[in-house]
């Protein structure tokens, strides 16, 4: 019910972005279509996400090969950057993220990438192509590192840069979300609506718990960070994991037996999501690695982002279409 293919399309400056189109081809029910296809309650024709982290031109972000990620952006900036590409265009939500991890699970294909200046931790034999002795160019990465061993999928989920994505967020602690991909469409400011509470069956708000090592807890969190190994996550006052913990990719199913690193600070007041893990982050990298360790206003050299599309209609972008 899913079409992927590869897209080269033009944004409203006419600049050619290189794109994983999912289109989705099966009921237009909400309740029967994956989360990621679901935008403000109507069922879209397709999710086109950038091949490649983001590389700024004129600074506006464009998915483009051989190319420098575009870092030292905050969230709200890189929101911004991305709407600017012109209708439907958005900074990537945690919905499609998550999406590409499960599509990753089900084709046996797990990322690799660049997780030690320039190779992969886990794989030393396979290198892309660095800069600055660190970072690589964009494009030019073995294609393992495509999130479906294809050259038509999303590379660099797992290292280079640590990607953000918006929709999720802890305060003090406390789990919360933007429900479907309602972010790639509504405000995701710290002060909108859209926020809801991540709750347990019955009903407890979840909390993540920094202190030695990371708890999930129904109790409030203790002001507190730290980062654990997924294998190594806590729990307190729960006897499993809730289901939405899993849902909202923060663990993988398979946690249990992954190293990928999970950091939390439930001390700040909003801590928002880089994914994926970075250039040095060696034995605790992996694409399901999350950060929640940082306020939005947060910059460095090792974050980067990358622009999605929600189309409506095919006919939005026919004639944007420069080439598959």
């Amino acid at each position: 019910m899913v079409r992927r293919q590869k897209l080269i399309v033009k944004d409203e400056r006419g600049v050619p972005n290189y794109m994983a189109a999912f289109s989705w081809t099966g009921s237009k029910d909400p309740a029967q279509v994956p989360p990621m296809f679901v935008v403000c309650g109507e069922v879209v024709d397709a999710i086109l996400i950038s091949q490649f982290h983001n590389t700024n031109i004129r600074g506006i972000p464009h998915s483009l090969p051989y190319r420098e990620p575009w870092t030292q952006i905050d969230l709200d900036s890189a929101a911004r950057a991305c709407r600017a590409k012109g209708e439907g265009w958005h900074l990537l939500t945690n919905t499609e993220y998550a999406y590409l991890l499960a599509e990753s699970r089900d084709l046996g294909t797990e990322p690799h990438g660049n997780t030690e200046g320039g190779r992969d931790y886990d794989f030393p034999e396979e290198c892309g192509v660095t800069y600055d002795g660190r970072r690589t160019l964009t494009g030019l990465d073995p294609v393992t590192w495509s999130h479906d061993h294809t050259e038509n999928g999303v590379y660099g989920l797992k290292g280079n840069v640590w990607e953000i994505v918006t929709g999720l967020r802890l305060q003090k602690g406390r789990v919360e979300y933007i429900p479907n991909n309602d972010a790639a469409a509504v405000s995701t400011a710290s002060d909108s609506a859209a926020w809801q509470q991540a709750k347990t069956e019955d009903g407890k708000t979840i909390y993540l718990s920094g202190g030695n090592g990371v708890t999930i807890t129904t109790d409030q969190a203790k002001e507190d960070w730290d980062g654990a190994h997924m294998r190594d996550i806590r729990l307190d006052g729960l006897e499993s994991i809730p289901q939405i913990i899993f849902d909202l990719a923060i663990l993988p199913p398979d946690y249990k037996e992954r190293k990928d690193g999970i950091y939390v600070d439930s001390e700040l007041a909003e801590a928002v999501p880089f994914r994926g893990s970075g250039f040095s982050n060696t034995s605790h990298a992996g694409a399901s690695a999350v950060n929640l360790y940082h306020p939005r206003s947060n910059v460095y050299v090792f974050i980067g982002f990358r622009s999605a599309l929600y189309v409506k209609d095919w006919k939005q972008i026919t004639g944007k279409l420069i080439g598959a």
